[in-house]
């Protein structure tokens, strides 16, 4: 089955294909904040995914505010 989204805790990404880096490419979606990330595979995709989403969980408690959900 093929889809465009992930998910991970309760953030959701969309996924495209980008030809000019031979790379998936994710954006978290439904927040100001941007959080994007790229995989050359699908498990590289889904590990960059959750590792971004932690970054900005750590980011945001770092600096004392609210993470978009």
């Amino acid at each position: 089955m093929l889809t465009n989204l992930l998910k991970f805790k309760d953030y959701y990404a969309r996924i495209a294909f980008d030809p000019s880096a031979d790379a998936f490419h994710g954006r978290v979606i439904g927040m100001q904040d941007v959080i994007d990330f790229y995989g050359r595979t699908p498990e590289e995709l889904r590990e960059e995914f959750k590792n971004s989403v932690e970054e900005y969980l750590s980011w945001s408690a770092e600096e004392g505010t609210t993470p978009e959900i």
